[in-house]
């Protein structure tokens, strides 16, 4: 979109711990998303993490579609679209300013897009819905994608085990800086140097 490939397809999951999002991470790929390598984060009223995996075309850099798209209608909670692109049909669900756990796909047939939106309009209170105008769907909109992803936004996809060793290297730094300081004042107490009297 606009020269820029987005990931699409991820898994979200709501970020409890902010300042050390990686434990919860892990934790997802250990127990749902086995052989997953990236993730992104994304901050707001509701901070996400969301997983990738290259072996699904997924590459450490690409910006997220989804987290890119609700920052874009953070004015309104809840937002379900289906847009159409070169590579089928992209469906997007923002419930609560969250994305979807499972609701961020490329279809690739417009029938399954189509039925995946119809199960959204199941639930109430949707405050934007984008569909095509094809689809004849009362109370959607068509919205080009290419118009409003003009910017790739600051979620990107980061590999798992550099930001795991990027905890590992500051845990070790402040163990470091511990164990300095802890010498420091060891070696302060019994140190026997006197001033000299004038």
């Amino acid at each position: 979109v606009n020269n820029t490939t987005y990931a699409v397809s991820l898994f979200w999951q709501p970020l409890q711990d902010t300042s050390d999002p990686y434990p919860e991470v892990k934790e997802t790929v250990e127990n749902v998303m086995e052989g997953a390598d990236l993730f992104c984060l994304r901050s707001g009223t509701s901070p996400q993490y969301g997983i990738g995996n290259s072996m699904e075309g997924h590459k450490a850099g690409m910006p997220s579609a989804a987290a890119a798209v609700a920052e874009i209608f953070q004015d309104k909670p809840s937002s379900v679209a289906v847009f159409e692109v070169d590579e089928g049909w992209w469906f997007i669900a923002v419930r609560n300013d969250l994305i979807l756990s499972e609701e961020d796909i490329l279809y690739l047939k417009e029938e399954d897009a189509k039925r995946a939106f119809y199960a959204m309009m199941a639930v109430p209170d949707w405050g934007r819905k984008i569909a095509p105008a094809s689809w004849e769907i009362e109370g959607t909109e068509e919205v080009d994608l290419w118009d409003i992803l003009k910017n790739p936004g600051s979620s990107k996809l980061m590999r798992i085990n550099k930001a795991s060793q990027k905890t590992k290297l500051m845990i070790a730094g402040a163990g470091l800086l511990v164990l300095f300081l802890g010498f420091k004042m060891i070696s302060g107490m019994f140190s026997t140097t006197q001033k000299k009297p004038v």
